[in-house]
């Protein structure tokens, strides 16, 4: 992928923690999230086992049974317990088709502490 900045993507004034995915990829080098209480990485099927298809019923809902069966990629965002995350995650999903067709199917992970509070907002371009 060519890109190397997100400022034309991203929401003008709006301070935020940022996370970047880049056809469908977690991009470390283009996000930004400082402190210890956020703990933010590549999305691991071996690695998160115990959360995926727990939560969204793939027998149940056709849509949640495509996604799980053809998910190349996502995100794991977790915040520790009893901490308010000041300002808000954005995580966006960035399509750089400038060297051919991009198809990518994300799936995030959000695993929120007791008595945490955050706000998450997607963003695609």
């Amino acid at each position: 992928p060519s890109v190397i900045s997100i400022k034309d993507f991203e929401i003008p004034e709006l301070d935020s923690y940022v996370v970047v995915m880049l056809n469908g990829e977690f991009s470390e080098s283009l996000s930004r999230i400082y402190g210890n209480n956020i703990i933010i990485k590549v999305l691991n099927e071996n690695e998160h086992r115990e959360h995926l298809a727990k939560y969204a019923d793939f027998k149940c809902d056709a849509l949640v049974a495509w996604n799980t069966s053809g998910w190349q990629g996502g995100v794991y965002i977790n915040v520790v317990e009893n901490k308010v995350i000041d300002k808000p995650i954005v995580i966006y999903n960035i399509q750089d088709s400038s060297l051919g067709e991009v198809k990518s199917i994300t799936r995030n992970l959000i695993v929120i502490g007791k008595n945490s509070e955050v706000t998450i907002v997607e963003k695609f371009d």
